[in-house]
C-alpha cells in the first residue's frame, strides 16, 4: 500500500488575463516522489493519481479535479502537468486560499493537503481586482466571456483618467471623466494640444476642437448644439480672419466669412447682364401685330428677377395726318399690344408740314424667372392707320436684360389683370383720362404687385420639400438604429 508522496516542487505558470488565448496555457507543473509504506521509492512504475484543489485545508468545496497516470523513474521521481484534462482557469483561483489534495490509486487522500502559494515575483502582480498600480510591458489584450469587455477608471465619487504616452515620454492622449461628461485631449510630442473632444460648450451636443496652437488663438471648433437649441455651429479661427456658420442665427447672421472671401466667379447667382442692338431702321406698316425690332437672350443659374429695358427712336415723315407707333417688351413674337408694357410716340396731327420728326422712345419690364435661358424682344407696330404718304420708322433699337438673383427689398411692378391672379396682394391702378381720337385706348385693368410673392412661394415650396427630405432621412436613421438595437443581443451572445 502506498502511504505517501514526497512533494519536491510546485511551479505555477499562469496568466489570468484570459483563458481563451492559446499562447497562455492554463497549466501547472507538478513534481513528486512515490514511496511505499516503508518509505522506499517505487522505482519505474505507473500509478493513477487523483488531484483535487479545495478552498479549505481539511474540508471545503472542490474547486477543480483531475485524474492522471504518473510514471516514476529509477529514483521513484515523477513529473506531470496539471490541467491537461480540465484546464486550470482563473476562476479556480478566485479566492485567497487554495489547497491541493492527492489520492494515489485506491488509497485514502494524503494528509495534510498542500497549500498553493505564489511564486516570488507573482506577488508583484497580486490581483487585478484591487491592484494599487504597477507597470505592464508589452501588448495587453482584454477579452472575456461576458457580454462586453470594459476598462473602468474612476467610480461614483471620483472621476477617472486614462493616459496614453507618446514615444518620447510626453502625454499623447488623456481620456477623463468629469461632472460635465467625459473628454478626450490629444497632444503631440511637444505637449501641444492638437484635438479636444468633449460635451458641448454651450448646449447639450458634443464639441470637437482642432487646435491651431496651444491657446486656441487659431483652429476649428465644431459644436453639435452651439446655441442650446439643437443648432450646430462651425467656427474657424485664423491668425487674422474668422469664419463661422451658426444655424442658431437667421438670415445673413447665420453665415459669416471674411470680406471678399467669395469672388463673383465662384458664385452661381451673381447678377448678370446681356444686351443686343440693331444698326438700321425698320418700317412699320401694320397695326395688326407686333414686329420684332431686336431680341436678346440671357441664361440665369438660379431663380431671380430680370429687368429688361429697351429704347429706340421714332422717325415719322411724309404726312400731315396720323403718324405714330407703339413699342413694347414681350416674350412672344407677333403678339398684340400688352398692357401695361408698352409706350407710344409720334404725332396725331403734324399740321401743314410733312417734314421728318425724330422722337426717342423707351420701355421697361420686370420678370420673375426660374433658372434657365430666356429670350426677350423689343417690338413695335403702328398705332392705328398712318396717313396717306406717311412713313413710320423705328431706328437703331437696343435692348438690355439684367439679372438680379434676389429682391434686395421690394420688387414692385405693374401687371395685367390676368397676371395679377398669381398674387395674393395686388392694387388696381385707376386709368387716367385719354384724349385724342387716335391715342392708344387702354381698356384692360392694370395692377401693381410685388414680385417677391413669387419668390416667397418658391422658397416655401423648397422649404417644404427639404422638410420632407429631412423627415424621410430621420425615419430611415431611426429604422437603422432599431435594426442595430435588435442585433445587439445576438452580437453580444457571440
Amino acid at each position: 500500500m502506498l502511504k505517501r508522496i514526497l512533494l519536491l516542487a510546485i511551479f505555477l505558470l499562469f496568466a489570468f488575463a484570459s483563458t481563451l488565448l492559446a499562447a497562455v496555457p492554463a497549466l501547472m507543473n507538478y513534481q513528486g516522489i512515490l514511496t511505499n509504506a516503508s518509505g522506499n521509492p517505487l522505482i519505474s512504475t505507473s500509478r493513477t493519481v487523483k488531484f483535487h484543489i479545495y478552498d479549505d485545508p481539511n474540508a471545503g468545496a472542490i474547486q477543480w479535479a483531475e485524474t492522471l497516470t504518473v510514471n516514476t523513474d529509477a529514483s521513484g521521481r515523477f513529473n506531470t502537468i496539471l490541467g491537461q484534462v480540465h484546464p486550470l482557469t482563473d476562476a479556480v483561483f478566485s479566492g485567497t486560499d487554495r489547497y491541493l489534495g492527492l489520492t494515489v490509486a485506491s488509497d485514502p487522500e494524503l494528509s495534510p493537503r498542500t497549500q498553493i502559494v505564489s511564486v516570488g515575483y507573482a506577488n508583484r502582480v497580486s490581483t487585478v481586482d484591487g491592484a494599487t498600480g504597477g507597470t505592464i510591458t508589452g501588448d495587453v489584450t482584454l477579452q472575456s466571456t461576458l457580454t462586453a469587455d470594459n476598462v473602468v477608471a474612476g467610480d461614483a465619487t471620483t472621476a477617472g483618467t486614462v493616459l496614453a504616452q507618446n514615444g518620447n515620454g510626453t502625454t499623447g492622449a488623456t481620456v477623463s471623466g468629469s461632472g460635465a461628461g467625459g473628454s478626450i485631449l490629444v497632444q503631440d510630442e511637444a505637449s501641444a494640444y492638437t484635438h479636444y473632444l468633449a460635451p458641448g460648450f454651450y448646449g447639450d451636443g458634443g464639441s470637437i476642437v482642432a487646435y491651431g496652437d496651444q491657446t486656441f488663438t487659431s483652429g476649428v471648433e465644431i459644436d453639435g448644439d452651439g446655441n442650446g437649441s439643437d443648432d450646430p455651429w462651425l467656427f474657424m479661427l485664423g491668425s487674422s480672419q474668422i469664419a463661422q456658420i451658426n444655424l442658431g442665427n437667421t438670415g445673413d447672421a447665420s453665415v459669416s466669412f471674411p470680406d471678399s472671401a467669395i469672388s463673383s466667379g465662384e458664385m452661381l447667382n451673381e447678377p448678370g447682364i446681356t444686351a443686343d442692338h440693331v444698326i438700321g431702321f425698320t418700317d412699320l406698316v401694320s397695326a395688326a401685330a407686333m414686329v420684332d425690332l431686336v431680341t436678346t437672350t440671357i441664361t440665369i443659374p438660379a431663380a431671380g428677377y430680370i429687368v429688361v429695358r429697351g429704347w429706340c427712336y421714332l422717325v415719322a415723315f411724309g404726312t400731315t395726318s396720323t403718324n405714330d407707333a407703339i413699342v413694347q417688351i414681350d416674350e412672344t413674337a407677333g403678339g398684340s399690344i400688352t398692357v401695361p408694357y408698352f409706350t407710344a410716340g409720334g404725332e396725331e396731327e403734324h399740321g401743314s408740314s410733312t417734314a421728318v420728326y425724330f422722337e426717342p422712345m423707351s420701355v421697361e419690364r420686370i420678370f420673375s424667372k426660374a433658372a434657365g435661358t430666356w429670350t426677350f424682344r423689343l417690338e413695335a407696330q403702328t398705332n392705328g392707320t398712318t396717313g396717306a404718304g406717311g412713313t413710320t420708322r423705328i431706328g437703331y433699337p437696343h435692348i438690355t436684360a439684367t439679372y438680379f438673383p434676389t429682391s434686395y427689398g421690394s420688387v414692385t411692378t405693374f401687371v395685367s389683370q390676368n397676371e395679377a391672379t398669381q398674387f395674393e396682394k395686388s392694387i388696381q391702378v385707376e386709368p387716367v383720362g385719354v384724349t385724342g381720337t387716335d391715342a392708344p385706348q387702354v381698356t384692360e385693368l392694370i395692377y401693381q404687385v410685388d414680385l417677391r410673392e413669387l419668390e416667397l412661394k418658391a422658397a416655401k415650396a423648397r422649404a417644404e420639400s427639404e422638410k420632407a427630405q429631412r423627415e424621410l432621412l430621420q425615419a430611415q436613421m431611426k429604422l437603422q438604429q432599431e435594426k442595430i438595437q435588435a442585433l445587439k443581443p445576438k452580437l453580444e451572445r457571440k
